[in-house]
């Protein structure tokens, strides 16, 4: 519990003395909002473009984490949107609001410092993942919804499916997170490319000066003629003379044991 605490408390902190240094007028209100537009346009696009681009993703799938992420964003927005229009009795449209409001997560400016500073730059990079979809997830969602409120309260004309993802598409192609997380996908795939193609001519190299590929498996010790390796050198070499099968009861095999234990000081 303590550890939660000393991870979360500092990024309240930070958010409080900001509000304080505006409040006591350190600083001028208008700064902060610069500071925001730099962190939001320059700063998180470039630490989603490194994350993407250094990622190691060891093969495995996303799906498994969208569902998960998804499924509570689901129902926080149900919850919202059934509080909103049923125990306050407010319309469709608030209800709607209501649903963004609850379900869309900080995960830019709350998100990324909070999981960086528990997890580790690892937690970076699933955070990256959710944060590839979850903008144009939530938008197209709220937008359709909002659509069909307005249609329904107002009688405003329904746009089409088509026309509303396309408008999306239009946004977020400006988003500086969109153009980030972009960029670092393109990146990552040109590396793995460079990386493949560095393979294959190493390869190539070695077939080239006749040196193998992969190395040689160790050779096995000799064992006696039916397979069966035994521990000591001069056991092996009275297999090889005989062509007898090793027996622990056999004399022979027993004194050959011995000699090689007596020169090994066993």
């Amino acid at each position: 519990m303590s550890a939660i605490i000393f991870d979360v408390l500092p990024i309240f902190i930070m958010i409080l003395i900001g509000w304080l240094t505006v409040k006591l007028r350190l600083m001028k209100a208008e700064i902060g909002d610069a500071l925001s537009e730099f962190v939001f346009k320059i700063a998180v696009p470039l630490l989603l473009f490194r994350t993407i681009a250094n990622a190691d993703f060891h093969g495995a799938s996303p799906f498994r984490l969208w569902i998960a992420y998804f499924s509570g964003v689901g129902v926080t927005w149900v919850a919202a949107h059934i509080a909103a229009t049923r125990f306050f009795g407010r319309d469709d449209r608030i209800g709607v609001l209501a649903g963004v409001s609850s379900a869309f997560a900080n995960t830019i400016f709350i998100g990324l410092p909070l999981v960086q500073r528990t997890v580790g730059d690892k937690g970076l990079v699933p955070l990256s993942i959710l944060i590839a979809v979850h903008l144009p997830v939530m938008m197209i969602i709220g937008t359709i919804l909002m659509e069909r409120a307005e249609h329904k309260i107002a009688g405003k004309k329904e746009r089409s499916i088509a026309k509303v993802v396309r408008q999306i598409a239009h946004n977020l192609v400006k988003n500086p997170l969109v153009i980030g997380l972009a960029g670092g996908a393109a990146m990552h795939l040109l590396g793995r490319a460079r990386r493949a193609q560095d393979r294959r001519q190493e390869g190539a190299q070695h077939r080239q000066s006749g040196a193998p590929d992969r190395p040689q498996s160790r050779q096995k010790p000799a064992g006696d003629r039916f397979g069966r390796r035994c521990c000591h050198a001069p056991v092996r070499a009275h297999h090889a003379g005989t062509g007898r099968r090793h027996n622990r009861s056999d004399r022979r095999c027993r004194r050959a044991g011995r000699a090689d234990f007596t020169r090994h000081g066993a």
